[in-house]
Order: structure tokens, then sequence, then C-alpha cells
């Protein structure tokens, strides 16, 4: 099957190659020009629409950088064949404000809905989560530090200790840091916002993955940021040329961009994978336009066995920072995040200073010695496993079930599928019916600033186990069989 979305496609702006490029876009979407098929040449394009040649080219550039089309030597530029794990995303545009259906509350308190399979919210089932060890762990923390623990505040910047085991976990994956450059937050989004907090201010402009998380979008809404969407790809993530425009956008329409955030290693919701060559054609390029990278790391314990372990910032740059966390691995619950801000340290700590004070320092010993034991490394490596073979239970089933126009983006790592429906059908409707079914999904305009993906769905086999799968197919294709 075929990896597809929905999407605003090139163009956007104001420019004359701009208009070429939205009016190309347009006639791409009706199907006047269908995949594989050859676009008019530069010479027919200005002809036919009056401007000049490089105006031409400049837009079916456009159209390249949104992944609607490609040049091929001595023959012309044609339509983008969808290929197999690939989904088109929207270039980068005009830069704009965050606009979301009021639905992740929702989403998260799925799982807790008596008769409701949770494919929604994005989180590790019971049977992955080290309960047995971690109760244990507490119990010990408790006997031996218990007056510590419980009777004194944490340091601002979060238990030595915890930080010491997150240093040593990073040097695994090809980061080397000392635990002073590492502050503990309250789960991988707090060092999101922290992040955004450190680099923005109210109408700046950032730079983000197209489909996003929603938890970033919510992020960036809450600042009053506007956005910049970069195209995504299912097998190989953001690509440096979707980097570069997004940079042109940032720098023609609204100001240079004040940040970057970026998913490499297991992008959310698509599970791609960026490239070594590319991660680092996209730090020197960041790097030479002076815009901070902000990395969200939440799923990179989750890559491909052939995929690089190492996260975009241990890649040779500019300033950067990393957040992360244990939450899809150790539990959600115990909200357990980090982040390495770099050179903004001292006011990433005073900011968190400002809010909390402190983190709870029973959660941060327990983690601080589940990691120290291991564990974490072999829990990521059942998990990884775990995840690929319901992934592949699930794509089995859907190509069974699933009307044939339905089309998959296979993915890299992760817990997360990207699937989208027939043409005609709205996945906000598809979700509704789906519940009505006793089925949790995510439609795709949750992750788009301007509700972009209206046919597309996430799907989560992090809260399903593989025997469960083949019945959540079944109540998915009951869903969408309701339009048809």
């Amino acid at each position: 099957m075929v990896g597809l979305s929905g999407g605003d496609g090139a163009g956007g702006g104001d420019t004359v190659a701009d208009r070429l490029a939205a009016s190309l876009t347009a006639r791409i979407r009706e199907g006047v020009f269908r995949p594989g098929d050859r676009l008019p040449s530069v010479r027919v394009l200005a002809r036919a629409e009056g401007v000049n040649p490089q105006t031409a080219v400049r837009a079916l550039q456009m159209l390249e950088d949104a992944g609607l089309a490609e040049p091929r030597p001595r023959s012309g530029w044609f339509v983008r064949g969808a290929r197999a794990g690939v989904t088109p995303q929207p270039g980068a545009g005009r830069p704009q404000a965050v606009a979301l259906p009021a639905l992740a509350r929702q989403i998260l308190g799925d799982r807790h809905q008596p008769g409701l399979m949770a494919m929604g919210a994005a989180l590790p089932g019971p049977d992955l989560l080290p309960i047995t060890t971690l109760s244990r762990l507490h119990a010990t923390a408790l006997r031996q530090s218990g007056n510590d623990l419980l009777g004194r505040y944490s340091d601002p910047a979060g238990d030595p200790a915890l930080r010491r085991a997150v240093a040593r976990m990073l040097e695994d994956r090809g980061l080397h840091r000392s635990p002073d450059e590492i502050i503990i937050t309250n789960g991988c989004m707090e060092a999101l916002d922290l992040a955004l907090a450190a680099v923005t201010a109210p109408g700046a402009v950032v730079a983000v993955e197209s489909p996003a998380y929603y938890g970033v979008l919510l992020a960036l809404a809450g600042r009053g940021l506007r956005v910049v969407e970069l195209a995504a790809d299912s097998q190989t993530g953001v690509s440096p040329a979707a980097v570069r425009a997004a940079l042109r956008a940032g720098d023609g329409a609204g100001g240079r961009l004040a940040a970057c955030i970026l998913s490499p290693a297991v992008h959310n919701p698509l599970g791609g994978s960026v490239p070594v060559a590319a991660r680092q054609e996209i730090r020197r390029d960041l790097a030479g336009a002076g815009v901070p990278l902000i990395e969200d790391d939440c799923f990179g314990f989750f890559h491909g066995p052939l995929a690089d372990p190492r996260p975009l910032l241990a890649f040779a740059g500019g300033d950067g920072m990393l957040c992360g966390s244990v939450s899809k691995t150790v539990g959600p619950g115990l909200r357990i995040g980090w982040i390495v801000p770099g050179r903004w340290y001292e006011e990433v700590v005073q900011i968190s200073f400002r809010r909390h004070l402190s983190h709870p320092s029973p959660a941060q010993a327990v983690i601080a010695r589940f990691l120290d034991s291991g564990g974490h490394a072999r829990l990521a490596r059942r998990a990884v496993a775990e995840y690929t073979r319901r992934i592949d239970l699930l794509i089995a089933g859907l190509r069974r079930h699933m009307p044939q126009e339905t089309t998959v983006a296979e993915p890299q790592g992760g817990m997360n599928l990207w699937l989208t429906l027939p043409q005609g059908l709205e996945a906000m409707a598809v979700m509704t019916a789906a519940r009505r079914h006793g089925l949790s999904v995510v439609p795709g305009p949750l992750f788009s600033p301007v509700g972009g993906f209206a046919s597309s769905l996430r799907l989560s086999v992090g809260s399903v186990g593989p025997e469960q799968i083949p019945e959540a197919v079944r109540r998915l294709a009951a869903a969408v069989a309701d339009f048809r």
C-alpha cells in the first residue's frame, strides 16, 4: 500500500512564483496532472503564464520542495508518483497561526473508557511497563532514603543521580553531555515548552514538521507563535530541502525563524527517521542561518534496528536543545523528562524554578535507579520488537478489511501508523463513527496547524495487544462502512 496524505501544497505567498506554484498545485490536486504526468516545460509555462523563465523554474522548484514534482535529467518536470511509505505534505508557505480542534483532552482519557479500544493516545500498554520492578525500586528508595526524598525539595535542575543516569543513557546514543548540562522536566512536553520559552516571543515564527504532533502545536498556540510547515516523509522524516524552504519562507514573510522543531529519530505520527547524511545537512543549514534547533526525542528510543540511534544534536552544528522523557518506555504517569538546553541552560533552569521550585523526589529516585540497572535499554529493545509485530499485524488487517483506496504510510519505528481514507471520507466524521463502534482514533486535522490532513487518521498500537488488533480493524472498517 502507498502512503498518501492531504495538505495545502506549494505556494500560498504573494509573489508571481508563489501564485504560479499554487495554480499548478491546484491542477495536480484536481487531477489535471496525475502522478507520473509530465508538467509543462519551463518555456511553455513562461509563455502561457506571461512570466519570465526564471519565475517558472522557481515555481517548479517550490513544487519539488512540497513533494509534488520531481525533475528528470533531459526530460523535464513530472508529477511525483506516490511511493510506498511516502506521505506528500504541504510545502513551507507563509507563517500562520495555529488553530486546533479541542480534542486532545478527550483522546488522553480514552484509555479509561469502558469498552473503548484506545488507539488514540500514543501510550504504552500495561503489559509493556515494568510495574513490578518500579514498585520494588520505589519501596527500596523510601526505605533507604525516605527522610531525604519526602522531607526536602530536590535540586531545581533535578536530582543529581537522575541527571547522571540520563547523561549515561544519552552517551549510549552518541550524545556526549555532562550531567550538569541536563535539567529534569515534567515530561517531554514541559521540556519543549521550556525550550520555546527560552528562544521565542509571542508572534515569532517557528518551523515545525507537517503533520506535527498535536502536543507541539498546542504548545505553539499557547505561546502565540506562528508556524511554517515542513514536509515530512514516513520513511525519511524531514528533508534538507524542506528545511531550506522553511528558512526561505521565514526570511521572506514575517521575519527570521525563531526556532525549528524536529523529531529526526522517530517522527510522530509518521514514524520516519532522517538518514545520517540528511541529518548532517540539516544541522549545517540551521547553523548557517543561526536558527536554534529544538529536538523532540520522545520516540527516539524506538528507532528501527538499521536506523542511526544518534539524536540530531549529536551531529556537528550550531545551537540546539534536546527534549526527551521516559513516558513512552517506563511510564507516562511518572512525568519524568529532561531537556539539554545548551547555551540557554541558565534561562531554562530559572524558568523551571519559577514554575515548580523542584520536581517530585521519589519519582526521580526510582527512575535514576531503574536507568542505572540497565532496565531501560532492555525495556526499549523489547518494546521495539513488540511494536513492530503489532504494526505488521495492523497493516495486514487493514489490507484485508479496509476499502482498497485506503493508503498506509508504513513507519520505520515507533508505535503509530498513519493512514489516509478513500476520497470523500472525512477523518473527523470517521472518528465519531469509530467511537460509536467502540474504537478511539485520532483524526488528521489535529496534526495540522490549519486543519489539514482532513482524510487522515493516526492509529497507535501501544495500548492494544496483538490479540485485540483484528477486532480493532473490524471496528474501524465498520465505521468507514457507515459512510459508503
